[in-house]
């Protein structure tokens, strides 16, 4: 990789590894800079330090500016990083010394609900984890934590018990997730507004968690249900587990934790038992309720458990909504006092939240779009737009665009974000459609030039490139480290933004300098960019769960 041979260079250069290499913002300072404050300890002046880098042969520049000691790298270099680039495509140059063994939980849908499209940022957040965390050489497993017990349930199941012969109506699996929604919002108003219907739905509750035969056959089968949807959900948005945990399996697990820890880490207080996190610099927080159901806190706590008995992990990280920070601080620090072993070992990821543009979503009113009703949307909404857009270019009616484009919309965000339809599908700036607009047209020139890699010569110099062929050339090297670092920090919208740089390069190549038509080294040149372009865009949208059309 080019930014190790660059540090590697360096130091034996300096006799110093104490130094940190930056990327310049603006391409006009160089390509790496390193602040010269880091290299005060040396025994060079800096005129002195910047002459002695400059004799390196990977250098064609260096030069100090405002405090910073810039270096563009030879273009000698750069062609080597490209032929390698041709030869071996996007892979790490090198297994990653610190591989780990991480347990990476995703998606987590409610049953006897239907997901909405804050699970699908999850599982478009959690796929896209998983493909970065193995191409940078660490052993994921995949664990799916769904919420099939608790109040939510009982809510569903109060109104269901009453409309069960609606129920017997209903042929389809869609419908029968639909109804069991609607009858999730009655309840919850009913739960809030009418006393007896909320003694009536905890008592349901209580039942539930006891197995009680007068409501264990009918949660059974609603909850069959919508594990059998969230199924088919998840084989349309490509994602796969190795293993699905329920909060029915964990519960009795969890309280019995709690329990032989109370008075070591918990305590009773008014019939409940508490996490008091206040010495902790937290705050108190219920883990079983006074009727002596576990909270989610203490399901969280046997889910834990569960995890390290059967697939033992080096991390484990629980992805969920930010508004849940706070909750997963008490939790994390109630495990590590339960299980000293875990200390530092859990980590706890939380993401913005999603609205759709003009409202804000509530399960429990009904207020919402749900994640099939929005991936149809998109691609009904492509049908009409893109496809008139593009039908004259010879573009299909793809049944995979609104689940490509719901995806990268999702991933490109760090914080919170509002879903906006018309820029999700928008052909001329950073979305989904625009990729895979960019990755059809390289291949369309390639094809066009009947183009095979081939290892290209020094018949090109530096002087004789385009700006637009050395933006492109500078970026290509850039990938493994973006990808690295997309993985260290958990955060896939660093690749989102290198591949949009990325396919805006490659664009204005296209738009500005002419390619089959040039001069027979800047022909060859061009096309071995496009070549190594295009199959870094693929590798990037494919690391972000996205798989490339072709042809559209």
């Amino acid at each position: 990789m080019l930014k190790e041979r660059v540090q590697q260079a360096i130091a034996e250069a300096l006799g110093s590894t104490e130094f940190t290499l930056l990327y310049p913002r603006d391409k006009a300072f160089g390509d790496f800079a390193i602040n010269i404050h880091q290299l005060k300890k040396l025994a060079l002046n800096e005129q002195a330090l910047v002459e002695k880098l400059s004799l390196l042969d990977i250098f064609e520049k260096v030069e100090l500016v405002q405090g910073f000691v810039n270096m563009r790298v030879a273009y000698t270099e750069y062609l080597a990083e490209l032929n390698a680039a041709l030869r071996g495509g996007t892979q790490p140059a090198a297994p990653n010394p610190h591989a780990q063994r991480i347990n990476l939980e995703f998606g987590q849908p409610n049953t006897h609900k239907l997901p909405h499209i804050g699970h699908l940022f999850s599982y478009a957040y959690g796929e896209s984890m998983a493909r970065l965390l193995a191409w940078d050489g660490h052993t994921v497993f995949r664990s799916n934590y769904q919420g099939d017990v608790g109040l939510h349930v009982a809510k569903c199941l109060y109104i269901f018990m009453q409309r069960k012969d609606d129920a017997k109506n209903l042929s389809t699996l869609e419908d029968k997730v639909r109804f069991l929604q609607t009858c999730y919002q009655d309840g919850s108003a009913a739960y809030d507004e009418n006393s007896n219907a909320k003694t009536a739905i905890d008592a349901i509750n209580k039942a539930i968690y006891n197995r009680d035969d007068t409501i264990h056959a009918v949660w059974e089968e609603t909850r069959s249900w919508s594990v059998a949807y969230y199924k088919k959900f998840e084989e349309r948005i490509g994602t796969t587990y190795d293993r699905y945990f329920f909060e029915s399996e964990t519960s009795d697990l969890g309280t019995k934790l709690v329990q032989e820890h109370i008075d070591s880490v918990f305590t009773e207080s008014d019939g409940a038992v508490v996490f008091k996190g206040e010495q902790f610099g937290l705050h108190t927080r219920v883990f079983l309720t006074t009727h002596g159901t576990p909270t989610y806190e203490a399901k969280d706590i046997g889910l834990i458990a569960l995890k390290k008995q059967e697939w033992p992990f080096d991390t484990a990280v629980i992805t969920t909504a930010s508004e849940q920070n706070a909750y997963w601080q008490v939790v994390k620090k109630a495990i590590e006092l339960i299980f000293p072993e875990l200390q530092g070992k859990i980590m706890h990821i939380g993401f913005g939240m999603i609205d759709l543009k003009g409202s804000k979503m509530s399960s429990r009113t009904g207020n919402i779009v749900s994640a099939i009703d929005l991936i149809e949307i998109v691609k009904k909404k492509c049908a009409r737009e893109l496809v008139k857009k593009w039908q004259p270019r010879g573009c299909r009616n793809n049944s995979h665009w609104g689940r490509k484009i719901c995806l990268f919309k999702n991933l490109k965000q760090k914080k919170n974000m509002i879903f906006d339809l018309e820029q999700s599908i928008s052909v001329q700036g950073n979305s989904g459609p625009y990729l895979q607009y960019t990755y059809a047209r390289l291949r369309s020139v390639l094809a066009k030039a009947q183009y095979e890699p081939s290892a290209l010569q020094n018949s090109t110099t530096s002087e004789t490139l385009s700006s637009e062929d050395y933006a492109i050339l500078r970026m290509l090297p850039t990938f493994s480290d973006v990808a690295h670092q997309a993985a260290v920090a958990y955060s896939p919208h660093l690749l989102c933004t290198y591949v949009y740089d990325l396919a805006q390069a490659c664009n204005l190549l296209y738009d500005k300098q002419s390619i089959l038509k040039a001069p027979q080294a800047q022909r060859e040149l061009r096309l071995a960019l496009l070549e190594a372009a295009s199959r870094t865009i693929k590798t990037s949208l494919n690391l972000l769960g996205i798989d490339v059309l072709e042809r559209i």
